[in-house]
Protein backbone atom coordinates (compact mmCIF):
# COMPACT_ATOMS: atom_id res chain seq x y z
CA UNK A 1 0.00 0.00 0.00
CA UNK A 2 2.87 2.42 0.24
CA UNK A 3 3.49 3.14 -3.11
CA UNK A 4 -0.40 4.44 -3.65
CA UNK A 5 -1.14 5.18 0.11
CA UNK A 6 -0.16 7.64 2.58
CA UNK A 7 1.09 5.65 5.70
CA UNK A 8 2.14 8.76 7.25
CA UNK A 9 -1.18 10.73 7.19
CA UNK A 10 -3.41 7.24 8.36
CA UNK A 11 -3.74 5.25 6.12
CA UNK A 12 -3.85 1.87 7.75
CA UNK A 13 -4.46 -2.25 6.75
CA UNK A 14 -6.24 -4.30 9.18
CA UNK A 15 -7.16 -7.72 8.94
CA UNK A 16 -9.10 -9.85 11.59
CA UNK A 17 -9.02 -13.73 10.62
CA UNK A 18 -12.29 -13.47 12.75
CA UNK A 19 -13.48 -10.49 11.82
CA UNK A 20 -12.58 -10.11 7.96
CA UNK A 21 -10.67 -7.05 6.72
CA UNK A 22 -10.70 -2.87 6.58
CA UNK A 23 -8.32 -1.01 4.11
CA UNK A 24 -7.94 3.02 4.72
CA UNK A 25 -5.90 4.59 2.16
CA UNK A 26 -5.78 8.11 1.94
CA UNK A 27 -4.01 8.44 -2.02
CA UNK A 28 -0.77 9.88 -2.55
CA UNK A 29 -0.13 8.71 -5.75
CA UNK A 30 -2.09 10.67 -9.00
CA UNK A 31 -3.15 13.77 -9.68
CA UNK A 32 -6.01 13.54 -7.31
CA UNK A 33 -3.42 15.00 -4.37
CA UNK A 34 -1.62 17.58 -6.13
CA UNK A 35 -1.88 21.00 -5.09
CA UNK A 36 -2.92 24.01 -7.36
CA UNK A 37 -1.62 27.46 -6.30
CA UNK A 38 -2.20 31.11 -7.53
CA UNK A 39 1.33 32.81 -7.07
CA UNK A 40 1.15 36.67 -6.95
CA UNK A 41 3.92 38.41 -9.07
CA UNK A 42 3.36 41.88 -8.64
CA UNK A 43 2.09 41.91 -12.82
CA UNK A 44 -0.82 44.61 -13.81
CA UNK A 45 -3.74 43.14 -13.79
CA UNK A 46 -5.52 42.99 -17.33
CA UNK A 47 -8.77 44.38 -18.21
CA UNK A 48 -11.31 41.47 -18.65
CA UNK A 49 -12.80 41.90 -22.44
CA UNK A 50 -16.22 40.86 -23.69
CA UNK A 51 -17.99 41.41 -20.36
CA UNK A 52 -16.32 39.07 -18.31
CA UNK A 53 -14.72 39.53 -15.03
CA UNK A 54 -11.08 40.60 -14.59
CA UNK A 55 -8.88 37.49 -13.26
CA UNK A 56 -6.83 37.45 -10.12
CA UNK A 57 -3.37 38.84 -10.92
CA UNK A 58 -0.47 35.99 -10.40
CA UNK A 59 0.42 33.00 -12.67
CA UNK A 60 -1.42 29.27 -11.37
CA UNK A 61 1.28 26.31 -10.36
CA UNK A 62 0.15 22.93 -10.01
CA UNK A 63 2.70 21.15 -7.55
CA UNK A 64 3.47 17.61 -5.87
CA UNK A 65 1.15 16.60 -3.05
CA UNK A 66 2.39 17.63 0.08
CA UNK A 67 1.62 15.11 3.54
CA UNK A 68 -1.43 16.13 5.75
CA UNK A 69 1.23 17.27 8.40
CA UNK A 70 3.30 19.54 6.06
CA UNK A 71 2.36 22.99 5.46
CA UNK A 72 0.70 23.41 1.76
CA UNK A 73 3.11 26.98 1.68
CA UNK A 74 4.83 29.40 3.22
CA UNK A 75 4.40 32.78 4.24
CA UNK A 76 5.49 35.44 1.67
CA UNK A 77 6.31 39.17 1.93
CA UNK A 78 3.11 40.28 -0.45
CA UNK A 79 3.73 44.30 -0.58
CA UNK A 80 6.20 43.83 -3.45
CA UNK A 81 3.72 41.76 -5.09
CA UNK A 82 0.70 44.03 -5.33
CA UNK A 83 -1.14 44.66 -8.60
CA UNK A 84 -3.34 47.63 -9.77
CA UNK A 85 -7.15 46.26 -10.75
CA UNK A 86 -8.16 47.58 -14.53
CA UNK A 87 -9.40 51.06 -15.07
CA UNK A 88 -13.42 50.41 -14.26
CA UNK A 89 -12.96 47.32 -11.98
CA UNK A 90 -14.20 49.33 -9.10
CA UNK A 91 -14.82 52.84 -8.07
CA UNK A 92 -11.14 53.92 -6.59
CA UNK A 93 -7.84 52.05 -6.53
CA UNK A 94 -7.61 48.47 -6.03
CA UNK A 95 -4.54 47.11 -5.66
CA UNK A 96 -4.43 44.09 -4.49
CA UNK A 97 -1.55 40.55 -3.79
CA UNK A 98 -2.91 37.17 -2.84
CA UNK A 99 -0.95 33.90 -2.46
CA UNK A 100 -3.22 30.82 -1.81
CA UNK A 101 -2.46 26.57 -2.60
CA UNK A 102 -5.73 24.03 -1.97
CA UNK A 103 -4.87 20.76 -2.23
CA UNK A 104 -7.61 17.64 -1.57
CA UNK A 105 -6.85 14.37 -0.33
CA UNK A 106 -9.49 11.89 -1.50
CA UNK A 107 -9.58 8.81 0.90
CA UNK A 108 -11.49 5.57 0.40
CA UNK A 109 -12.17 2.45 3.17
CA UNK A 110 -12.97 -0.31 2.20
CA UNK A 111 -14.93 -3.08 4.68
CA UNK A 112 -14.80 -6.75 4.30
CA UNK A 113 -16.51 -9.03 6.71
CA UNK A 114 -15.98 -12.64 7.14
CA UNK A 115 -19.42 -13.43 5.55
CA UNK A 116 -18.65 -11.40 1.80
CA UNK A 117 -20.45 -7.81 3.16
CA UNK A 118 -18.41 -5.00 1.35
CA UNK A 119 -18.48 -1.67 2.17
CA UNK A 120 -17.08 1.07 0.42
CA UNK A 121 -16.96 4.66 1.90
CA UNK A 122 -15.26 7.44 0.02
CA UNK A 123 -13.94 10.84 1.57
CA UNK A 124 -11.07 13.45 1.70
CA UNK A 125 -9.96 16.65 3.36
CA UNK A 126 -9.53 19.90 1.54
CA UNK A 127 -6.80 22.33 2.44
CA UNK A 128 -6.68 25.98 1.82
CA UNK A 129 -3.79 28.62 2.58
CA UNK A 130 -4.31 31.71 1.39
CA UNK A 131 -2.28 35.00 2.13
CA UNK A 132 -3.66 38.08 0.56
CA UNK A 133 -2.98 41.82 1.09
Amino acid sequence: LDSICDCNAGSDLDIDFSGGMKADCIFKAGSFGDVFALVSTGEAMEAASNGARPTLPGIFERRNRTSLNVRLKGKKELKSKKARAPQGSCSGHLDIAMDAAVQFDPRVTIDVNVMGKTTVEVSGTVRVSVDAL
